[in-house]
């Protein structure tokens, strides 16, 4: 199956070459040009990917309909949407969902510069506020190669200012930096958290780990996870977000943006008792770390 991803992918890639991400290579350099090679591969589908199904079999829903009310929320003036940051049509919704759930203790994969951080802790100033990423130097890891797990998006990685926005804001005072690798981190570490924000290392292995660990993270309690970009763009996230689905997780697009929810009741299912959000037998987390029935 890996090599027919790989072959369909090479296909994709070939028929999105153009002038039109050439010119764009001359004028914005190589990153900008890769990135509008992907958005534009992902137009063409004349083999109707695999990537394609398991986004559809996620059900899309309003936004509204995932709220108790319309929670009011802050968003300054100065915010601007930077290559590698949440766009405002992701990031109200997600600021709308963490004021309505009112979490204590948030915890957030992939700070980047901290534009998100920073807005997530002026909206919950009473809250606690997590926040992991990659160290800005990245150790060594030729010794422990088994440990780690498969990464993209360097680009990103190299050009970070790690939690510059929040930390230049002399009013957020209520976040706490993780510099780590998710693949060996402790969630643990961000405790009582039922809040989760998974936006890191969007391969298939990251968002399955980032995902198992949040849940497990939030046994016994109800808590809230919501995925960034779920779409055609990173099938590892659909893909894993539609093995969950499989096994029984209730999770939904939220219409018109690039995010997916899962309301979790973490007390339910680690207990093996029909799940009040599924209305039935809920699957639970094996001694491996990953998902059964």
């Amino acid at each position: 199956m890996s090599v027919l991803r790989s072959v369909r992918r090479m296909i994709h890639g070939v028929l999105a070459l153009n002038l039109a991400v050439v010119i764009r290579a001359v004028r914005f350099g190589l990153n900008d040009a890769n990135r509008k090679l992907v958005a534009s591969y992902f137009e063409i589908d004349p083999l109707h990917g695999l990537e394609y199904r398991d986004l559809e079999s996620i059900p899309a829903v309003s936004l509204e309909s995932l709220l108790h009310s319309p929670p009011m929320i802050l968003v300054d003036g100065t915010h601007a949407y930077v290559d590698g940051s949440i766009p405002s049509r992701d990031l109200l919704p997600l600021l709308a969902l963490l004021v309505d759930r009112a979490p204590q203790v948030v915890l957030e994969v992939g700070t980047f510069h901290g534009m998100t951080t920073r807005l997530m802790a002026r909206n919950l100033p009473g809250a606690k506020i997590h926040t992991v990423d990659l160290p800005e130097e990245l150790p060594d890891t030729s010794a422990q190669p088994s440990a780690l797990l498969p990464k993209d998006d360097f680009h990103l990685i190299s050009s970070r200012r790690l939690g510059h926005a929040y930390r230049s804001d002399p009013s957020v005072k209520n976040v706490v930096q993780h510099a780590e690798d998710t693949a060996v981190w402790d969630f643990g570490a961000a405790e009582d958290a039922t809040f989760f924000f998974i936006d890191g290392s969007h391969t298939y292995e990251y968002a399955k780990n980032d995902s198992l660990k949040s849940l497990a993270a939030c046994a016994g309690r109800c808590g809230t996870i919501v995925w960034h970009d779920c779409n055609r763009i990173h099938p590892g996230v659909t893909r894993w977000l539609a093995e969950m689905i499989a096994d029984g997780f209730p999770i939904q697009r939220i219409e018109g943006t690039d995010l997916a929810v899962l309301d979790y009741d973490g007390q339910r299912r680690v207990a093996g008792r029909d799940n009040s959000l599924t209305g039935s037998r809920a699957p639970a987390l094996n001694g491996k770390g990953s998902l059964h029935a």
